[in-house]
């Protein structure tokens, strides 16, 4: 069976889904400067591991019908490497590949699509690939952009530029002291929104690492509007 199979070199070091972000209680990051914040959190679990996310899709466009769905993520963990299944209503499978180039600070992303796309796809509910990597944080680093009340609030603002689409950006709100992110607004060449996507009801587990209960992503138009509640995650070791 054939698959389409897109590749893009993406700044960075690569990450869980579902903000799990590897626990960095030795650093200050609300201290550090904004390139090495990104690093610090860029840097994935240096262990094997493996986890499965699953949750509920909702996706409401003006007077359209809702359309709903279910997701399933299975990741495999391993200090050179991401692997993540996406899959969509036990119908289509998404497979996100992320090979991690530490010496030369890059990440390598394969994503495989399904050879024939069962209706509704992942494209259908609003979201991309990317949206469920988190991909788009290891973006170019332009600066950042964090105001005074973003600080008084525990949050820090990095603005990052598509590598593949000239002009193209994100402007990533994440938690200061914890790292995890908390809002995306991407914006296309002329500076108008595209996207906003809001992580809501961060939590930390045992082992140190976060997991956000949900997703809200609309247009910048606000024609339509897609929310992704997670229901289950299990997280193990390799061997436990």
């Amino acid at each position: 069976m054939n698959h389409r199979l897109l590749k893009a070199a993406i700044i960075g070091i690569s990450i869980f889904f579902g903000a799990l972000v590897n626990a960095q209680s030795q650093v200050e990051l609300a201290t550090l400067p904004p390139e090495q914040f990104l690093a610090v959190i860029r840097d994935p679990l240096r262990s094997d591991a493996w986890s499965v996310i699953t949750g509920q899709i909702t996706y409401a466009k003006d007077e359209e019908p809702l359309v709903r769905g279910s997701v399933r993520l299975s990741i495999r963990l391993s200090e050179k490497k991401m692997i993540t299944q996406i899959t969509l209503n036990e119908k289509n499978t998404y497979i996100l590949e992320q090979v991690y180039d530490r010496q030369n600070a890059k990440t390598t992303l394969d994503l495989e699509l399904p050879p024939t796309e069962a209706k509704p796809s992942l494209f259908d509910f609003g979201l991309r690939p990317d949206d469920l990597s988190f991909a788009f944080f290891y973006w170019d680093f332009i600066r950042e952009t964090t105001t005074p009340a973003d600080a008084a609030n525990g949050i820090r603002v990095m603005d990052l530029r598509n590598p593949q689409v000239a002009g193209a950006s994100v402007q990533v709100h994440f938690n200061a002291k914890h790292g995890f992110p908390v809002e995306a607004r991407w914006k296309s060449p002329d500076g108008a929104l595209e996207r906003l996507l809001e992580l809501k009801g961060a939590k930390r587990h045992k082992n140190g690492v976060w997991f956000v209960r949900e997703m809200r992503l609309e247009d910048g138009a606000k024609r339509w509007k897609t929310q992704v509640r997670f229901d289950y995650v299990e997280k193990n070791q390799i061997g436990e």
